[in-house]
């Protein structure tokens, strides 16, 4: 079969790593798998092939460009199946491709259409009307809870859950911290943004002076937080790594003796799994994207969950782990075997199954009984 990935822009992100994850395993079972993204916002995703229509940051005026571009893409590769992640790839590619005359259209939603700005809801509905697609795969049960909410009965039965899985960056032995003090480094991995609440973080540091802080990732805030942490009196204990290649996070992993994540929204959580797989402890927000990612078959928490967005209720908890070196190994026991469920394999196999139709897209089970 050959398939056609269409990503909006390239950077590292959670959408782009699981396109490569994707195109890989497709090859790997002998189809002719290409990505594609729209436009290049910045280098990433080093060692992967992909086409990008532009090879610089999209302006509104850029869209007809890439529209054009895209169009004879498709017209001249003809692929079986177009695979569009995240809803600006959505809204351009898929009519396109229906117009191409091409079978098989999977709109990806990474994100709860809540979080969709209000011109994009509507297109998504316009779309779902017309059934641009012929199937929609939401990739978390927050996703799915917010196309219940938001999706009519009727179009459930377009819709499979399939769940994104992670690569492994490079686990350690559960409980195999740095934790022997007298110093610790607390880690994070993520946008710098608001809904990532990194502050807290600082706030963290100058609650407890055993602790260091590894920062991974960038974004809007970076210049905010790092002048937040000099206002603060903690600047010389946060690391700003910057955006790092997936590829390099096992080695950042291996750095934190826990991960804390007090995200206030998440549609999945990614690095959060990560951090899991590397058998790193977690501390998170109890907010239900966390809770569902955390939370194991027995209904036992693979990390510690924070319901409060209070600094003093972190450091509570990640005092309480520092303190115990047994319940830090238990939870990365946990943590380790939770994140075999957001496997690449089972991902990979979950579009596999959509793409062959040896199933039908099922109807969205209840979200409420995650």
């Amino acid at each position: 079969m050959k398939i056609l990935q269409i990503v909006t822009q390239l950077e590292e992100g959670g959408a782009q790593h699981a396109a490569r994850m994707l195109q890989e395993g497709f090859r790997a079972e002998g189809h002719d798998s290409r990505l594609v993204f729209l436009y290049r916002k910045r280098d990433a995703l080093a060692g992967t092939e992909f086409t990008t229509l532009l090879s610089r940051p999209a302006r509104a005026a850029d869209y007809v460009l890439i529209a054009w571009r895209l169009f004879l893409l498709l017209r001249r590769e003809r692929p079986d199946a177009v695979i569009a992640h995240t809803h600006y790839s959505i809204f351009m590619a898929l009519p396109l491709a229906r117009l191409c005359g091409i079978e098989k259209r999977i709109a990806v939603h990474h994100s709860p259409l809540d979080h969709y700005p209000r011109p994009a809801r509507a297109l998504d509905r316009w779309m779902g009307a017309c059934a641009i697609s012929t199937t929609e795969v939401v990739v978390s049960r927050t996703v799915l809870r917010s196309i219940e909410r938001r999706r009519p009965a009727a179009c459930a039965a377009r819709f499979a859950l399939v769940e994104n899985g992670v690569r492994v960056a490079g686990p350690r032995a559960a409980g195999e911290g740095k934790c022997a003090g007298p110093r610790f480094t607390l880690g994070h991995v993520g946008r710098l943004a608001k809904e990532k609440n990194q502050r807290l973080l600082i706030d963290l540091l100058a609650l407890d002076d055993r602790c260091d802080l590894l920062l991974v990732g960038d974004g809007p805030l970076r210049g905010e937080l790092e002048q937040y942490a000099r206002a603060r009196g903690v600047g010389g204990r946060v690391e700003f790594c910057g955006e790092v290649p997936h590829d390099e996070l096992g080695r950042l992993f291996a750095r934190m003796d826990l991960f804390v994540f007090p995200s206030l929204f998440e549609s999945m959580g990614l690095a959060l799994i990560e951090a899991m797989q590397a058998g790193v402890p977690v501390v998170a927000a109890d907010i239900p994207a966390l809770r569902d990612v955390l939370t194991l078959e027995d209904g036992t928490c693979a990390g510690l969950l924070v319901s409060s967005a209070a600094p003093s209720e972190y450091h509570a908890a990640v005092k309480a782990l520092l303190d115990d070196p047994s319940r830090r190994a238990e939870l990365a026991r946990k943590a380790l075997l939770r994140s075999g469920h957001y496997s690449e394999k089972r991902m990979v196999q979950g579009y596999l199954d959509v793409l062959s139709s040896r199933r039908e897209p099922r109807a969205l089970e209840s979200a409420s009984t995650a």
